[in-house]
C-alpha cells in the first residue's frame, strides 16, 4: 500500500467489507484477533492487520497469520473501524462515546453526556449528545446529495460524507444521505435528460465506503444467505457484548438507526420532487457536472424543492472558466484583472499537432497569449492549461514548450487518467487527468507566484520563506451570504510541498500542505488583505453568487490587487478544506458544523430563485 492508496479515494484498490469468505473462515480471523488482543494486553481498541494463507483443500484449513498491531487505528470519517462498526450497528458516536466511557470507568472518572461548545449554541444547531428527556424538536429535512460522474466524485464522496456527518450533529435537522449515480453525458441522454439519472437513499453503513463505485457495489449487491448469516452472526454478537442497545448511543435517534435497512433508488426527478413534497433542503454536494454547471439547479427549482449554494444561471458562468473571465472583463481599474484565455477543441487540437504542426501552434498560443496579457511588460515564460469545466486540479499543468503540449494532449486524449510523473520537461508530481476526455481545454498564461517554503530558522524551530521576486501568491477564499452582499471570509494561502500546482492530497487530504490562515503580515499587508477582500466581494457580487463559493485567485502583497483564477460554487467540504479554518478565524468563531448550518440556513431564505 502506497500512502495515497491508503487514504485517497482510488480504483486502484478495492475493499470488501465484510470480506468475500465463509462464515468460519471470517469467524476464525476474528477469534484469533480477539485471542491477541488478549494476549498483548490491549485495551478499548486496535486494528490488527495480517493475512488469510490459502490451504490445500477447503477454506476452513485455511491459516490466519496477524502481521501488524495498530493500537491508534486509524479514525478518518470511513476508516476500517468505523466501517465495520457500521455494518454491525454502530454509528461514529457510538464508537467514540464507548471509548470515552471505557477509559473513564478505567480510571474512576465520572463520564456525562458531551457538552455543546459555546460557539456551536449560537444557531439552534443541537447537542451532539442530548439525553432521551429533552423535548422532541420539528426537524427540517436537509437531503445531502453527492457522487456524480466527473474525475470529482471521489472528493465528492468525501464531502458529501462530512457534511452527512456534520450536520446529523443538528438535532433540529433529520439529515439523510443520497448519492448521485455514476454517469455519461451519453447516460443522460439515453435517460431522457438530467431528471432520468439515478439517485439512491442510503443507509448509513452504506455511505461509508472509500469509492463511488464501493458505494454503487453495495447498492447494487443482492443479499445473499452467507452474506446475511456474517452481518446477522457479527452484529448480534457484538452488540450483546458491549451493551450498545443501552450504554452506547447519546439519544433516541442512535437507537433507532440500529435497525439495518437496504438503499433503495429513484430517478433524479423523482428525488427533486419527493425534496419538494417534504420541504426538504437539497444540499449539493456534487462537484463538477451536471451539480456545478447549472442542471441541477435547475430541476431542483423546476420541482419548487429549496437547495443550497447558487442558482442555474450563475453556475453555469461560473462552471466556465472562460465565461467567467468574460464576465469579470472591464475590471482592472478596480484591481481586479482576469487573465487572457484561448479555448481549443481537444479533437481539433490532437489532429493538427499529430499533423506536425506542434511548433506552429505553440507559437500562434505564446503570441496571443502575451499581446493579450493583463501585464504585457513580462515575458511569457509558460502556458497554463486546464479542462474549461473541471477542478480539483483536475488537469492542470505548466508547459512550457510545443513538445510539452504535445504530451499532454496525447495523455488526455488516451484516457489514461494520469500523467506521469516528470512527462513534462519541467518537474512535476502525477497529474490527475479529467475523465471523460473533455471537450475543451483552456489556455491562459502560467503566472509565477511567489515560491513559500518552510525552512529551519537556525535556533531549532521553523521560519516561512519567500522566494523570488514574484509579487503574486496564490490564495484561495471563501463568501457567504445573500446575493448582493456576499461577505469574503480570511483568505488562505497554501504552500505547495512539490511541483508547480497543487496535488489532490494537499487540497482535500489532512496531513499534507499547509494553510496559512490569514496570510502572515509581513506576507501581505493588513492594508493589501483588506482591500483583497473588498475585492473578492464585489467579484461575488458581480457574478451573483449566493449561499456561499470558494474564489481561487493570484494576490499582490502589496497593493491586494487580484487576477481571478476560477470560482467554484460547489466547493469541497471534505474534513481537512480550507474553508473550514477560514470560518474558524472569523470573529465570532465558527465552527464546522456552525458554518455548514449557516448555508443551509441561507437556502431557506432564498427558496425556488431560479
Amino acid at each position: 500500500f502506497s500512502y495515497r492508496k491508503k487514504y485517497l479515494p482510488t480504483q486502484l484498490v478495492r475493499y470488501h467489507t465484510p470480506p468475500r469468505f465463509s462464515l468460519e473462515v471470517t469467524e476464525k480471523i476474528r477469534e484469533g484477533a480477539c485471542e491477541a488482543f488478549r494476549c498483548l494486553g490491549l485495551r478499548d481498541f486496535a486494528r490488527l492487520d495480517g493475512w488469510v494463507i490459502s490451504g490445500p483443500e477447503s477454506q476452513a484449513s485455511r491459516e490466519v497469520v496477524f502481521s501488524d498491531v495498530n493500537i491508534v487505528s486509524g479514525m478518518e470519517q470511513t476508516s476500517f473501524m468505523f466501517q465495520q462498526a457500521a455494518l454491525v450497528g454502530l454509528s461514529h458516536s457510538a464508537v467514540l462515546n464507548y471509548l470515552v466511557s471505557s477509559a473513564c470507568l478505567r480510571h474512576n472518572i465520572s463520564h456525562g453526556p458531551v457538552s455543546q461548545s459555546p460557539s456551536e449554541s449560537q444557531l439552534p444547531s443541537g447537542s451532539l449528545a442530548a439525553s432521551e428527556s429533552a423535548p422532541s424538536l420539528p426537524r427540517r429535512k436537509v437531503h445531502v446529495l453527492f457522487g456524480g460522474g466527473t474525475s470529482e466524485r471521489q472528493v465528492s464522496l468525501m464531502s458529501g460524507t462530512n457534511v452527512w456527518l456534520k450536520l446529523r450533529g443538528c438535532l433540529d435537522l433529520d439529515v439523510v444521505p443520497y448519492l448521485l449515480a455514476p454517469h455519461s453525458e451519453s447516460d443522460i441522454v439515453q435517460a431522457g435528460g438530467v431528471g432520468g439519472l439515478l439517485v439512491w437513499k442510503l443507509p448509513y453503513d452504506g455511505v461509508l465506503r472509500h469509492t463511488v463505485e464501493e458505494v454503487m457495489d453495495f447498492c447494487e449487491m443482492e443479499e445473499t444467505p452467507q452474506r446475511e448469516k456474517i452481518i446477522h452472526s457479527v452484529r448480534a454478537e457484538v452488540v450483546k457484548a458491549l451493551g450498545a442497545t443501552s450504554k452506547m448511543c447519546n439519544n433516541r435517534r442512535e437507537r433507532d438507526w440500529l435497525d439495518k435497512t437496504r438503499p433503495t433508488v429513484c430517478t433524479l426527478a423523482e428525488f427533486a420532487s419527493g425534496a419538494a413534497l417534504s420541504d426538504a433542503t437539497v444540499f449539493i454536494a456534487v462537484h463538477g457536472g451536471v451539480g456545478e454547471d447549472g442542471r441541477l439547479q435547475e430541476i431542483l427549482a423546476e420541482s419548487g424543492a429549496g437547495y443550497t449554494g447558487c442558482a442555474k444561471a450563475s453556475a453555469r458562468v461560473c462552471m466556465d472558466k472562460s465565461a467567467t473571465g468574460e464576465a469579470l472583463r472591464g475590471l482592472a481599474h478596480l484591481g481586479i484583472h482576469t487573465a487572457p484565455k484561448l479555448v481549443h477543441n481537444v479533437t481539433e487540437l490532437g489532429r493538427m499537432l499529430e499533423d506536425g504542426e506542434a511548433h506552429a501552434i505553440w507559437a500562434q498560443m505564446t503570441s496571443h497569449l502575451q499581446h493579450s496579457s493583463f501585464a504585457p511588460s513580462s515575458p511569457l515564460l509558460a502556458v497554463c492549461v486546464k479542462p474549461v469545466s473541471d477542478g480539483c486540479s483536475t488537469g492542470v499543468a505548466r508547459l512550457l514548450c510545443s513538445s510539452d503540449l504535445l504530451v499532454y494532449i496525447r495523455a488526455v486524449t488516451s484516457g489514461t487518467g494520469t500523467l506521469s510523473r516528470n512527462s513534462l520537461s519541467s518537474p512535476h508530481s502525477p497529474i490527475e487527468l479529467p475523465s471523460p476526455v473533455p471537450e475543451r481545454l483552456l489556455f491562459e498564461p502560467f503566472i509565477e507566484s511567489a515560491d513559500v517554503q518552510v525552512v529551519q530558522d537556525g535556533i531549532g524551530g521553523e521560519a516561512l520563506q519567500r522566494l523570488g521576486d514574484s509579487q503574486w501568491v496564490e490564495v484561495t477564499v471563501g463568501v457567504l451570504g445573500e446575493m448582493g452582499s456576499m461577505r469574503a471570509l480570511s483568505p488562505s494561502v497554501t504552500i505547495k510541498e512539490s511541483g508547480v500546482v497543487l496535488t489532490l492530497e494537499e487540497k482535500f487530504q489532512g496531513g499534507t500542505g499547509i494553510n496559512l490562515t490569514p496570510p502572515p503580515s509581513d506576507m501581505v499587508s493588513d492594508m493589501a488583505l483588506l482591500a483583497a477582500k473588498e475585492r473578492f466581494e464585489f467579484v461575488a457580487n458581480v457574478l451573483k453568487i449566493q449561499g456561499f463559493s470558494r474564489i481561487d485567485a493570484f494576490l499582490h502583497i502589496a497593493t491586494g490587487e487580484l487576477v481571478v483564477i476560477e470560482v467554484n460554487t460547489v466547493p469541497g467540504l471534505t474534513p481537512s478544506t480550507v474553508l473550514f479554518h477560514q470560518a474558524l478565524a472569523e470573529v465570532p468563531s465558527m465552527s464546522p458544523r456552525v458554518f455548514l448550518k449557516t448555508v443551509v440556513n441561507l437556502q431557506n431564505r432564498k427558496k425556488k430563485i431560479l
